[in-house]
C-alpha cells in the first residue's frame, strides 16, 4: 500500500528515485532512505515540549509535530530531524525566539504552519529552516514581527496550498521573492502583509 502511494506521488511529481519513493531535482526523497532512523507512528501527534533527548538517534519522524502556546523555548528535540511524515505546526508560541534546531528538516510531507496572533510571535525571519526543499503547504499568518523569508532559500516545492496573512511588518517584495522561486501545487493566498 505504502509503495502504491509512494508510486502514485512519483507519477505526480514527475519523477522517480528507482526504488518506488518520490524524488525531486535536488534529491530529497518523499520517504526515508535507508540511513535514515525511522520513529513514530503515522497518526501520533507529537507535542512539544519534550525531554530534549527524547528522539535522539531519529532522523524521520512519522506522525505529527505541533508546537503550541507554552510549548518550550527550543525545538532541541528536532535537531537531528531530517524529514517529517506529517504536519509541522508551530502556534502562538511566544517564548521559542527562533527556529535554529529545525536546521537538518529537509522534507515535510505535511504543512508547515507558523502562526501567531496580534499580541506576540517573535520571529523576524525563518532563519533555521534553510535545508527545507519540500513542503505539502505553507501557512505563515499573524507574525507581527516576521520581516524576511530568506530562511526558506532551499524551498522549491509546495505541494499545497501557501497561505501568507496579516504578517504587518512582511514586505511584498519577500513574499514576491519566495513565490518567484517555488513551485506551489496548490492555491496562493497572499494578503494583509506589509506594502
Amino acid at each position: 500500500m505504502v509503495r502504491a502511494l509512494l508510486l502514485i506521488s512519483c507519477i505526480a511529481a514527475a519523477g522517480c528515485n528507482g526504488e518506488g519513493g518520490a524524488s525531486d531535482a535536488g534529491g530529497t526523497d518523499a520517504a526515508p532512505d535507508a540511513a535514515d532512523v525511522v520513529c513514530g507512528e503515522p497518526d501520533e501527534f507529537l507535542t512539544l515540549p519534550l525531554d530534549p533527548s527524547a528522539l535522539d538517534g531519529c532522523t524521520w519522524f512519522r506522525g505529527n509535530v505541533h508546537v503550541p502556546d507554552g510549548g518550550g523555548e527550543s525545538l532541541l528535540p528536532l535537531r537531528s530531524i531530517r524529514g517529517i511524515d506529517g504536519r509541522l505546526t508551530i502556534f502562538r508560541n511566544h517564548g521559542l525566539p527562533d527556529l535554529r534546531d529545525l536546521g537538518s528538516l529537509e522534507l515535510l510531507g505535511g504543512e508547515l504552519s507558523i502562526e501567531s496572533d496580534d499580541s506576540g510571535g517573535l520571529f523576524t525571519s525563518l532563519d533555521g529552516l534553510a535545508s527545507l526543499g519540500v513542503t505539502g503547504g505553507l501557512v505563515l499568518g499573524f507574525n507581527p514581527a516576521l520581516a524576511d523569508l530568506r530562511g526558506l532559500s532551499a524551498l522549491r516545492a509546495v505541494r499545497g496550498d501557501v497561505r501568507i496573512r496579516t504578517n504587518s511588518a512582511l514586505p511584498a517584495a519577500e513574499v514576491d521573492w519566495l513565490l518567484s522561486r517555488v513551485t506551489v501545487e496548490g492555491e496562493i493566498d497572499v494578503a494583509d502583509n506589509a506594502p
